[in-house]
């Protein structure tokens, strides 16, 4: 037997209809669906949802409607609110598109890492990335994260850096997720009050010595290394930095350096040293036979990527550890260190605070003795 038939105004989308003097929303559910929202014996939502009362304008009517069919679509979604459903959506979001292509793909990464941690479910196997937002404890997220640097110590890693940032990415979604996502079913950042593992400071200081070595070596791997090289360090510069430097920030003064992370654009000043590098990174175009807008380029003749710099830097690990220099090999983050170490004026960097200057200032200071 068919449901009593009920009063639908004409004006009215399907499934509104009128009963007991209210104005009521009641749609045909899937079968498939009807495990996630509740319908009669004849597939019917039950209980219909109340959109108004006979004498509501249209207007009044048909905004509830829209919302109530919302909510309906919503709850179709079988992951709807789960982590992975989270960081799906985040990443698509207006915040998360604003950062450089490269931040995007590496923090896309980091969440990757984390919501893959399995877990145990009622017994069942499954991931992080499967539970909902509100199932996520601080008590369970602090042995995740414990389980996960036990993980990497396993494999003979330190780990400490890895999850701490991978800590930060799921973080900074939940800060997302609250602001932009309704029905979450938390009201508070989970990842609040959890302590982060300590991370040893790099306190690195490539001698002289040390920086000669590798960069004879660095020529046979790559012939703009030596170049990139000699930049990272005279400009105090992170690798991306050197990267996007093009020639018109090469000015009458000296470098333009646009600064990452926060720190203050700043121009180095000429020195022989820098002069003799920049010539090496004209001589590089020359021999290319290309234009380019960017100053240190390629064996391509483009300017380097980030990808192409890390396959630079692996090669060069191998050969050094060939040569016997292993224990030598230094990346190129810290010519950044070496840089401001070897500079009178410490803030070349141009970090804004006195905690990140002395942090970039590894070389060990020397004083006299009392008399």
């Amino acid at each position: 037997m068919s449901p009593k038939k009920r009063t639908k105004q004409v004006n009215w989308p399907k499934y509104v209809t009128v009963s007991n003097g209210r104005v009521v929303y009641r749609p045909r559910i899937s079968r498939e669906f009807q495990n996630s929202i509740p319908a009669d014996k004849y597939g019917y939502l039950k209980p219909p949802i109340k959109l108004g009362k006979v004498g509501d304008s249209d207007d009044q009517i048909i905004r509830a409607y829209v919302a109530a069919k919302h909510s309906i679509e919503h709850a179709k979604e079988p992951e709807r609110n789960t982590l992975s459903w989270l960081s799906a959506n985040y990443q698509k979001s207006r915040r998360f598109c604003k950062l450089n292509p490269v931040t995007q793909k590496k923090y896309g990464q980091l969440l990757e890492l984390i919501l893959s941690h399995p877990l145990k479910v009622k017994g069942h196997e499954a991931k992080l990335g499967d539970l909902l937002a509100g199932q996520l404890t601080k008590p369970k997220l602090r042995q995740i994260l414990d389980n996960r640097l036990k993980r990497y110590q396993e494999e003979g890693k330190k780990g400490t850096v890895q999850v701490n940032r991978q800590f930060a990415s799921l973080s900074a979604m939940f800060t997302w997720a609250l602001q932009y996502v309704e029905g979450l079913g938390i009201t508070e950042n989970p990842c609040f009050g959890i302590e982060r593992f300590t991370e040893k400071a790099k306190d690195r200081y490539v001698t002289d010595k040390e920086y000669e070595i590798q960069y004879k070596v660095a020529a046979e791997v790559a012939e703009y290394l030596p170049v990139f090289f000699e930049h990272a360090y005279l400009l105090a510069s992170r690798g991306v930095e050197v990267r996007t430097l093009k020639i018109s920030d090469v000015t009458d003064t000296g470098y333009m350096v646009h600064r990452r992370k926060g720190s203050k654009d700043n121009i180095i000043e000429w020195s022989d040293r820098l002069q003799v590098a920049y010539q090496a990174a004209l001589l590089l175009h020359q021999k290319r036979k290309v234009s380019s807008l960017y100053l240190i380029v390629s064996s391509t003749g483009r300017n380097i990527t980030q990808n192409t710099l890390q396959a630079a830097m692996q090669r060069l690990k191998k050969k050094m550890g060939e040569r016997g220099f292993a224990h030598v090999y230094w990346t190129a983050h810290d010519l950044k260190r070496k840089g401001i170490s070897d500079s009178k004026d410490k803030g070349i960097g141009g970090h804004k605070s006195e905690r990140m200057k002395a942090q970039y200032n590894t070389k060990l200071e020397k004083y006299a003795p009392p008399k």
